[in-house]
């Protein structure tokens, strides 16, 4: 029926049209503006929004399923489930032509941009019918008239203890003369004044005391007039004063009706628990609290209270609540806390297809994952998780093992940030410091990797790590590791010998990977889509190794200057800068339809004694998430066509280079489709002469191009993507050409949610 229903929905949905009703088939605002600097495009998006009835979904812009089965159920049958399914999820009412909705979107409309400033809009919508099918086009035509702007604003008030505020209320206004009146602004600066008056100890003003924009003149002739606000006095009629915090109370317990045992003063907080010794140690809702009694009551300390509270990490519910005192006149704060459990395990197994070795049709992954979590370790909120990761990879025909991988891993995660190096508040950089203390949390980390690509290489990394997460907003978050070594260990195999490039060995030395004081720093940012369905995102990191070794040993040669480079035993240290960054952009146009676009960047110089840099430090291209026409490392450095006819490949590089554009668009229900176009390579910093076409002497004329097409399936909650690729440019020439002269595809791009 799913199937008859996409291939149907066309015309056969129009005879089960009511006669003398009209389906609409499109409606369009169109924005004549009354100044040459009018927003039009925007008015155009955001009065399109408003339309409350919009025309009924089609399926690649042709077929009106979803109409198709709303009219097949609506004829007698047995309620199963089949029908209820279809119904709750691919039927859709019709949308008929009603003067009355239109008259309702219109007026809307002109309310909308009323509260724009555009107080001489006016507006017509125009119905179009036609000839042979019973379709509508509708059409808003909407003028704008000339804006009403501010020529002087003035914040005044008739309450004396207003007085001393207005100075600076009235020079930090955002209503700045030339702006259109409009209510968007006026709201932001009532949120301003408020969060003004509130964060300096008047507890009790509200919003309602602050009048609406007021017309000193009312010449408008020219368009332009002077306005005012008053802040208001108390509607009670008592006197406007700044509070102060009197009692403060922490009660922690599973419920209302929980005996309290645990009842105490800690510097002047009192803490009252369901539990003889505490769910968590007193210096730590201590240091959590941003108030503090006896101090000026602060909105944003009230606010920073609860979000530190929640960020422990160790309760289900944080419930603030202020109450006024009438015998003290001060404000208390009950702080009800509902703890969470202290351990979870988690268990998960995975069985999927992979293309690392031998024959891609036939290789079969397994992995497990066994973890345990602890959110209150030692009542001091640290929250500890411990992972073990067991896997293998086998051709199924014949029957024979490829890869065997381990790892476990053991992170800390501290309550608080903890300068324990005192880097950031006895040095220069102490002036981020109360920023740290307030949103930073710190660390500590440890890991073991085990890898064994059987006849190709055995590699063991362990990790030691130490650092602290920052993030100050739910979109922004930035992560800074202080101290952390690797030790990266290999010993390379017969096949890897025999396939991999030439000189790629240099690059899988055992060595270690060095930071005392710093050692990388990542960050991730995420903006919120825009009144056009516009985002975009960064994402992006710098680290160094070495650093402090290099530094050292060039001091120490200066005394003796056949000094060699220092290792440790047999093992080098490895120096190198690196740094790499993702930037997304996307825009949705409504109807299922996005357009995605990514630049990605990375480089990594070796510096001083170091030849190359560490192997997994380097940049690969090409897999489901990058240049979709090739097999994830199939590509590059630079020129060099491919070692080997089959994965796995090794080719890396020290700069990777990389665009990406996408087209997604809805077909049906849970289906998703999408063409894309990728551009990029890696390459070499160094010219090898093995490797002659690697380095970046001739880069220009090596750019790969790739394009394809892919499914998606959208379950909200993930996303499946299929992409299948093909070669459209090789970096390097194939039968005298570098432009792809047969279908040359890649089917193995199969993957959990977006490439981007």
């Amino acid at each position: 029926m799913v199937l008859l229903g996409l291939t149907c929905g066309g015309c056969q949905v129009f005879r089960h049209v009511p006669e003398s009703r009209y389906l609409i088939e499109d409606q369009d605002v169109v924005v004549e503006p009354g100044e040459e600097d009018t927003p039009v495009r925007e008015l155009e998006v955001q009065l399109s929004n408003l339309v409350t009835n919009p025309p009924n979904t089609r399926v690649l812009g042709m077929f009106r399923t979803y109409l198709w089965f709303h009219y097949r159920l609506q004829k007698p049958g047995k309620e199963t489930r089949t029908r209820r399914f279809l119904r709750e999820n691919l039927s859709e009412p019709p949308v008929y032509l009603d003067e009355g909705v239109l008259a309702n979107n219109l007026e809307g409309m002109l309310i909308f941009l009323k509260n724009r400033g555009y107080f001489q809009c006016r507006g017509e919508y125009e119905v179009t019918l036609s000839g042979k099918k019973p379709l509508a086009r509708v059409t808003y035509r909407i003028s704008t008239g000339r804006p009403l702007r501010i020529k002087s604003m003035e914040i005044r008030s008739p309450d004396p203890e207003m007085a001393q505020w207005l100075p600076v209320l009235n020079r930090q206004t955002t209503l700045k003369p030339g702006m259109i009146i409009q209510g968007d602004t006026y709201s932001r600066e009532v949120a301003r004044i408020t969060d003004f008056l509130r964060n300096r100890g008047y507890a009790f003003f509200f919003p309602n005391q602050i009048t609406a924009l007021q017309v000193d003149v009312a010449d408008t002739s020219r368009y332009e007039v002077p306005v005012f606000l008053e802040i208001l006095p108390p509607a009670d009629g008592r006197a406007t004063q700044a509070v102060r915090i009197g009692d403060v109370v922490i009660q922690t317990a599973e419920g209302p009706n929980q005996p309290i045992i645990l009842d105490t003063v800690y510097r002047g907080i009192r803490i009252r628990d369901a539990r003889p010794e505490g769910f968590v140690q007193p210096d730590i809702l201590y240091r959590a609290l941003d108030v503090r009694p006896d101090s000026l009551y602060a909105e944003s300390q009230y606010v920073r209270t609860n979000r530190r509270l929640s960020l422990l990490g160790i309760y289900r519910f944080v419930n603030t609540r202020t109450r006024e005192d009438s015998l003290t006149g001060r404000v208390n704060m009950d702080i009800q806390l509902t703890p969470s459990y202290r351990m979870a395990d988690n268990y998960s197994f995975d069985v999927n297809n992979t293309t690392a070795i031998g024959d891609n049709s036939n290789v079969l992954g397994l992995s497990f994952n066994a973890g345990r979590t602890y959110q209150n370790l030692f009542r001091r909120a640290i929250r500890m998780e411990a992972n073990l990761q067991p896997s293998i990879e086998a051709n199924i025909a014949p029957l024979q093992f490829n890869a065997i991988n381990a790892g476990a891993s053991v992170r800390m995660q501290f309550p608080f940030f903890e300068d324990y190096f005192r880097v950031w508040k006895h040095s220069r950089l102490r002036r981020w410091y109360p920023w740290l203390w307030q949103d930073a949390r710190s660390y500590a980390g440890a890991s073991y990797t085990y890898n064994n690509l059987l006849n190709f290489w055995e590699t063991h990394f362990m990790n030691v790590q130490y650092g602290f997460d920052y993030n100050p907003k739910p979109n922004l978050r930035l992560s800074l590791d202080h101290f952390q070594i690797d030790y990266y260990q290999n010993a390379l195999l017969a096949g890897f010998r025999d396939n991999a490039p030439p000189g790629s060995e240099l690059a899988f030395q055992s060595q270690f990977l060095t930071g005392f004081l710093f050692r990388a720093i990542k960050g991730n940012y995420q903006s919120l889509p825009n009144r056009y369905g516009e985002s975009w995102s960064f994402r992006g990191g710098f680290e160094q190794s070495g650093l402090e070794i290099l530094a050292l040993n060039s001091v120490y040669r200066i005394f003796k200057p056949d000094t060699a480079p220092w290792t440790a035993g047999d093992i080098s240290f490895s120096k190198y800068l690196r740094g790499d960054g993702q930037w997304t952009y996307s825009r949705n146009f409504g109807k299922g339809r996005t357009a995605a676009t990514r630049l990605y960047t990375g480089l990594i110089i070796p510096l001083a004694d170091t030849r190359t840099s560490p192997y997994i430090k380097q940049f690969s291209a090409g897999g489901p998430s990058s240049m979709r026409g090739w097999l994830n490392g199939q590509l590059g450095p630079g020129g060099t066509p491919p070692t080997r006819t089959s994965p796995p490949y090794f080719q890396r590089g020290d700069l990777k280079l990389e665009i990406n554009a996408e087209w997604r668009q809805k077909i049906f229900w849970l289906l998703e489709g999408a063409v894309f176009l990728d551009a990029g390579n890696i390459w070499n910093l160094r010219e090898d002469p093995d490797l002659p076409d690697a380095g970046l002497r001739n880069m220009h004329q090596e750019w790969a191009l790739s394009g394809g097409m892919g499914i998606r399936l959208n379950f909200q909650f993930f996303i499946l993507v299929y992409d299948v690729g093909a070669k459209i440019r090789y970096p390097y020439e194939v039968n005298g050409s570098h432009w792809a002269r047969r279908l040359d595809l890649n089917f193995q791009n199969l993957l959990i949610n977006y490439p981007f």
